[in-house]
């Protein structure tokens, strides 16, 4: 596992001048995912079957490029394996509201 968290590239509208007209275009910009909300739901889950919060929001951070779209309550569907070989997936939301910054867990649990 790497040490900087990988970025979330999003689309930013821009407005340019071109020979006196305004012009949009799409910017790239990179964005880490910093903060983590966590349902009271998602931290009783952690407890029961015990998995690390760290853990979890490592996997979110590193693993942005391989989430997949979820069908079920939440944004996204990651997976992960703990430090001690135990694979897990979690589901989240991402982006909360406007805020591309942070990331709201709504479960997680091991898978096998």
């Amino acid at each position: 596992m790497g040490l900087l968290p990988k970025r979330k590239r999003v689309a930013r509208r821009s407005r340019w001048s071109l020979l006196g007209r305004d012009v949009r275009r799409i910017e790239s910009v990179a964005v880490a995912i910093e903060d983590f909300v966590w349902t009271a739901h998602a931290l009783l889950r952690l407890d029961e079957r015990h998995l690390s919060r760290v853990e979890i929001e490592q996997a979110i951070r590193e693993g942005q490029d391989g989430q997949q779209s979820n069908d079920g309550q939440a944004d996204w569907l990651i997976a992960g394996i703990t430090a001690s070989g135990v694979p897990f997936e979690a589901v989240y939301d991402h982006p909360v509201g406007n805020d591309e910054t942070t990331a709201r867990i709504v479960s997680a649990w091991r898978v096998g």
